[in-house]
């Protein structure tokens, strides 16, 4: 039988309750790693005072540690959206739409640089597909078609953009809720 004086005693109860408590913070917040959780946290804190820089550091961490973490994905998009990093905020909202695709939040950004890019007109009937390349980057997935009319189907997150002949045919949604 081990016996502990009272002080020992509180120690251990200490270190117990920091274990028990740090794994409910893993498991509360979804992140795999406790650095994650912290990360994560410090970022989006970051994120909220406007120090995008710092944030995206501390949230690329996170993502690097937990990089299926829709919430993170999201959280970078914002912090990179706020620094000015364009490209970069459309590519992690496409990733935590894909991750969950009923992340409202996630939906909401990735909605916003769509019509960014619609009043960009890099989304309008007729621009070629080497311009949408350029500007949105590799799509999700391309669904060929070399029929009569050489169709191609590219996918943005759950936006779709139909080509016929190397252009712009047709813009739709996918419906996923």
């Amino acid at each position: 039988m081990l016996v502990l004086s009272a002080r020992e005693g509180s120690t251990m109860k200490r270190v117990f309750q920091g274990l028990i408590l740090g794994s409910l913070l893993v498991l509360i917040s979804g992140c795999a790693t406790q650095q994650s959780v912290g990360d994560y946290n410090k970022g989006v804190s970051l994120n909220n005072s406007g120090n995008f820089q710092e944030a995206v550091v501390h949230l690329e961490r996170a993502r690097d540690a937990d990089p299926d973490y829709s919430k993170i994905r999201t959280a970078l998009g914002q912090a990179y959206a706020g620094a000015g990093k364009h490209s970069s905020a459309w590519r992690e909202f496409r990733e935590a739409v894909r991750l969950d695709p009923r992340s409202e939040e996630a939906r909401v950004y990735l909605q916003r640089y769509w019509e960014l890019y619609r009043k960009r007109g890099v989304l309008k009937k007729g621009v070629k597909m080497a311009k949408v390349r350029s500007s949105l980057g590799e799509p999700d997935s391309i669904l060929d078609h070399y029929g009569g009319n050489r169709r191609s189907l590219w996918a943005y997150g759950f936006y779709n953009i139909e080509f016929r002949r190397e252009k712009i045919y047709l813009l739709s949604e996918q419906v996923t809720r």
